[in-house]
């Protein structure tokens, strides 16, 4: 039974992204706080909800950015690779008998399939020794490998 899972691996811009949205949140509580403190007219009745909205929001995406390296970027079962997409995106799933080929470009790995459609597998999400996973995984299996 064949089962790769491949996790994000940590990078700074995925930390940072979590610092700005929590700091986006605590200044959207502010606001909120600061907007119910005083005279609640129809205002600002009607840009509470807006202002849960994004508090929630930013919230969910602080937890996301901070807990990534949890998720399987890549996962290769016995039938099926599948590429995480976001937050809100399913995961792109395509069955192993329809790729045709894989090839590196840089920092991206291409998968052909054999409708010639194709998607990528970024690299940079990756660390060296998956990175290395990918590709030997795909030069000794029955793909080609450009």
């Amino acid at each position: 039974m064949l089962r790769i899972y491949l996790k994000y691996k940590r990078r700074f811009v995925w930390i940072l992204a979590g610092i700005v949205w929590s700091v986006v949140a605590i200044l959207n509580i502010g606001i909120l706080v600061g907007m119910v403190s005083e005279e609640f007219g129809v205002f600002e009745l009607i840009l509470t909800p807006l202002y849960l909205f994004i508090i929630a929001a930013s919230s969910v995406l602080t937890i996301f950015h901070f807990k990534i390296t949890s998720i399987d970027y890549v996962r290769i079962d016995d039938d099926t690779l599948s590429l995480h997409r976001g937050i809100v995106i399913p995961r792109k799933k395509v069955r192993l008998t329809d790729i045709e080929k894989g090839t590196q470009i840089g920092a991206s790995f291409i998968i052909q399939l054999k409708t010639g459609q194709e998607f990528d597998i970024n690299l940079k999400n990756l660390g060296l020794r998956d990175i290395n996973m990918v590709s030997s995984y795909f030069a000794h299996e029955r793909y080609k490998l450009d």
